[in-house]
């Protein structure tokens, strides 16, 4: 098996069993913007076509209420609108926590990841941000956003929270590519396709000076993975942005820690390392898992890339071959 597909069908039954794995059946359209690794380009009525008349595709894959998934995995369709509920109700929460998150000093852009960003949340699950902060202060800028959702007790694990804001990513806005951040290809030559399509899901909810499209163009090599990539245009009742009276308060802040300058960064960095757990500190650096510099800050101790990597293979080996 390899990952460089060699028909449209394989690319096809490839992105609906990728996300098979997180019980998420796909519209017509998402299946073309996900469409993993295509032997040439492939037009969204493409896709119509494919699937109407391939036996090989209909031999596992079916159709129900508008949304395409595989055989005996994901036809209780029905819970993709219970999850979309869900995520309505947790982007409300995020959205509450990102109006004070963005109005702290360097703050630049703030996205909702992971499940909750394609609406694949569940109950019990957090609600991921990823922000990116200005060069020489992302130090700062996770000491203060954790600072404030501490104080707030709205951190995973505080009083067993409910919807907590998990604030595991940050980077800095000259470290915008992460392409550095993948997983090695294995030794079957199959790539980090969890993080390529990972990325391709995130969702603004603040953004000043356009921040967030420098980022989407420093990861055009996601496209190597997923050439249908798009720019996700965020929903105007997703979205935050600063009054008057916020952005004040915001350059006033700026200008206060400008002063210390690097000193405050120092500061904020050797505070931070001090309360580093034991298990987490044996991670730093070591892997894509743990990264702690100047520039990126990623807390993914419990990385899954490698398990959803190895169950895609191995549901790829039944489908494909």
């Amino acid at each position: 098996m390899s990952f460089h597909f060699t028909t449209q069908e394989e690319a096809i039954i490839a992105t609906i069993a990728y996300f098979a794995l997180f019980e998420y059946p796909l519209t017509m359209f998402e299946v073309w913007q996900y469409l993993l690794c295509a032997p040439r380009e492939v037009k969204i009525h493409d896709i119509d076509d494919i699937i109407s008349t391939s036996a090989r595709i209909h031999s596992v894959i079916k159709q129900k209420d508008g949304l395409i998934f595989l055989t005996g995995r994901g036809g209780d369709t029905s819970v993709r609108l219970d999850r979309y509920r869900d995520a309505e109700k947790k982007y409300i929460i995020a959205r509450r926590a990102v109006r004070l998150l963005a109005g702290i000093p360097f703050v630049k852009l703030i996205c909702v990841v992971n499940r909750l960003s394609y609406s694949n949340s569940r109950p019990e699950g957090d609600i991921d941000l990823f922000i990116v902060a200005g060069d020489r202060h992302v130090w700062l800028v996770r000491f203060l956003c954790t600072t404030l959702m501490h104080i707030l007790g709205k951190r995973p694990g505080q009083h067993t929270v409910s919807n907590a804001l998990c604030l595991s990513f940050f980077i800095s806005d000259k470290n915008l590519s992460l392409e550095s951040l993948q997983l090695a290809c294995d030794q079957e030559g199959i790539p980090d396709i969890h993080f390529a399509l990972w990325l391709t899901q995130f969702v603004p909810i603040y953004d000043t000076g356009g921040v967030y499209r420098h980022w989407y163009d420093a990861n055009r090599w996601v496209e190597k993975y997923v050439p249908n990539r798009i720019a996700t245009t965020t929903h105007e009742r997703r979205t935050v942005r600063l009054l008057g009276i916020q952005k004040l308060i915001k350059k006033i802040g700026e200008y206060f820690f400008s002063i210390g300058g690097i000193y405050m960064e120092a500061v904020a960095k050797w505070y931070q390392m001090k309360f580093v757990a034991p298990d987490i500190k044996k991670m730093v650096n070591r892997d894509t898992r743990v990264v702690m510099n100047d520039g990126v800050l990623k807390f993914h101790s419990n990385d899954r890339r490698q398990e959803v990597r190895d169950k895609f293979k191995t549901l790829l080996k039944v489908l494909c071959g």
